[in-house]
């Protein structure tokens, strides 16, 4: 799981809201630094789970906390009827980060991979 999000050995990441455990588990992937609190300094991988699109009302406040190469992934119950795929790429192109990759992170789960826009890096 920690490779399909791109966390390696030596990567930031912070995660919010992420309840499913397939996921959380990957803050224990040895070498990797993984916190649910906001660091004081951005960080290269940023997971928002989300399970109503009113919780997208957070990436505003999230998307600080991501460095200007990191990847902000927001992810979300494929079975959720209310989260498609067009309100998860809207929250994120809203704060200037574009969608670069969508897939199935894991059963059940769909996930989105965003970054920042090139002249904002």
């Amino acid at each position: 799981m920690a490779d399909r999000l791109g966390i390696k050995p030596g990567t930031r990441a912070l995660f919010i809201g992420v309840k499913d455990v397939r996921v959380s588990d990957v803050r224990y992937a040895s070498g990797s630094r993984v916190t649910s609190i906001p660091p004081r300094e951005p960080v290269d991988v940023v997971v928002l789970q989300v399970d109503s699109p009113f919780a997208l009302r957070r990436v505003p406040e999230v998307v600080g906390s991501v460095s200007a190469l990191g990847t902000l992934w927001l992810l979300w119950a494929t079975d959720e009827r209310h989260i498609a795929e067009s309100h998860v790429r809207s929250s994120g192109a809203a704060c200037g980060f574009v969608p670069v990759l969508t897939m199935e992170v894991a059963t059940g789960l769909s996930g989105m991979k965003l970054v920042r826009l090139r002249r904002d890096r």
